[in-house]
């Protein structure tokens, strides 16, 4: 009888562990571009079709109605000299993404921070929005197949958070090495809310 019981349980905590289809969480694997890929190998090449100050709008060569097809990043993701090296800099990309998500009518901006390998993965990355209070995110995925190479980030803007990116100036990004120290990126928000405007738009 106990042996029934320990084997029911354990069932039970089997298929509480498993999630459903419904609540698997969005494969951003799919949708994001990795880190470190200059050859294009995981994405489709794509061009700037506008700018907004500092950021930019990317759509597939192939001129397509689809929003969903395109993508907003900034001009550039600048390091502070004193605390990032360029090797860990190379590395560090982040997009902005109209993802479907499942039972949710109109698509949700999915932001992606691309970062290179070799990060403190527990700690995640800290971001800061100006003077705001800083907030935390954690790490999905690592990938070194030859195609991908890096960690994702990814991060669904809302409320209070959204709010901040359309209205702020700064982004600061803050990332650990694996003994401990910080390394911080600098990203400008100059020109994120007509580029959002812009994807969301069409």
């Amino acid at each position: 009888m106990k042996e029934l019981a320990r084997r029911l349980i354990l069932a039970v905590a089997v298929a509480v562990a498993i999630p459903s289809a419904d609540a698997q969480p969005l494969l951003i694997e799919r949708t994001a571009r990795p880190a470190n890929d200059p050859a294009g190998a995981f994405d489709e090449t794509r061009q700037i079709v506008d700018r907004f100050r500092d950021w930019q709008v990317l759509c597939p060569l192939i001129v397509t109605d689809d929003r969903l097809s395109c993508e907003i990043a900034p001009m550039a993701i600048a390091p502070k000299s004193d605390s990032s090296d360029l090797a860990a800099s190379a590395g560090m990309e982040m997009d902005g993404r109209l993802v479907t998500v499942p039972g949710e009518r109109a698509p949700s901006l999915i932001v992606v921070i691309s970062t290179p390998l070799g990060w403190l993965l527990p700690k995640g990355l800290k971001l800061q929005i100006d003077g705001g209070a800083p907030f935390s995110l954690a790490f999905r995925s690592c990938h070194a197949d030859g195609v991908r190479q890096g960690c994702l980030v990814p991060f669904r803007p809302s409320g209070a958070i959204r709010r901040q990116l359309i209205n702020g100036l700064d982004l600061t990004i803050k990332a650990y090495a694996l003994d401990g120290s910080e390394r911080e990126w600098t990203v400008s928000l100059r020109g994120f809310t007509r580029a959002l405007q812009a994807l969301e738009n069409g």
